[in-house]
């Protein structure tokens, strides 16, 4: 049996993720990964309750700790935004 079939507890899989990373010269958690999916859906316009089921955390928690948007990313946002409830104003 490899490492990840014999996994006991829900802590395992970042351990084993850990111990092989470092083993592989990377500095790299498990977590970030996780951060990064959920980002990603968000980021790509996946409603925030099926994001938040995937999770497991209930929409606060998911939107504080996962939406990582950038300040550029968050600037062209609202440019956008504004770009659009602006027209036909003039």
């Amino acid at each position: 049996m490899d490492e990840l079939t014999k996994l006991r507890d829900g802590h395992a899989v970042t351990r084993t993720f850990k111990r092989q990373a470092k083993k592989l010269g990377f500095n790299i958690k498990f977590h970030w990964i996780r951060a990064s999916h959920l980002t990603m859906l968000l980021d790509k316009g996946e409603p925030v309750h099926v994001v938040t089921k995937r999770a497991g955390h209930d929409p606060v928690t998911l939107l504080h700790s996962y939406a990582r948007w950038t300040k550029e990313k968050a600037d062209t946002k609202v440019a956008e935004t504004i770009a659009s409830l602006s027209k036909g104003m003039t």
